[in-house]
């Protein structure tokens, strides 16, 4: 019978998670989509208030994506990060 190297138990290795690798690498952009229609001054006051979660491999920023859907594509499309959804977008 083949012998098959051991199988790694998740719950004791030391490496971070995934996510967590992606975003401690160097020059992370994380885009927070804002599903409000392009409005810059709207997007720059996002920008400022997700600016203190900032890190020095991680920097957060707003883009406007015009409707909670239109959001969820970009997403999809990779030209955003993140969306947060009331009770009802879910």
């Amino acid at each position: 019978m083949p012998r098959h190297p051991p199988t790694p138990d998740i719950r004791t290795s030391n490496a971070p998670p995934s996510h967590l690798k992606t975003l401690q690498g160097g020059g992370t952009q994380v885009r927070w989509c804002i599903p409000e229609a392009a409005n810059a001054a709207l997007v720059a006051s996002c920008t400022a208030a997700v600016a203190g979660a900032n890190t020095q491999g991680v920097t957060f920023s707003c883009v406007a994506g015009g409707s909670e859907e239109a959001c969820l594509e970009a997403i999809r499309n990779r030209t955003a990060d993140l969306l947060t959804l009331g009770g009802e977008g879910i």
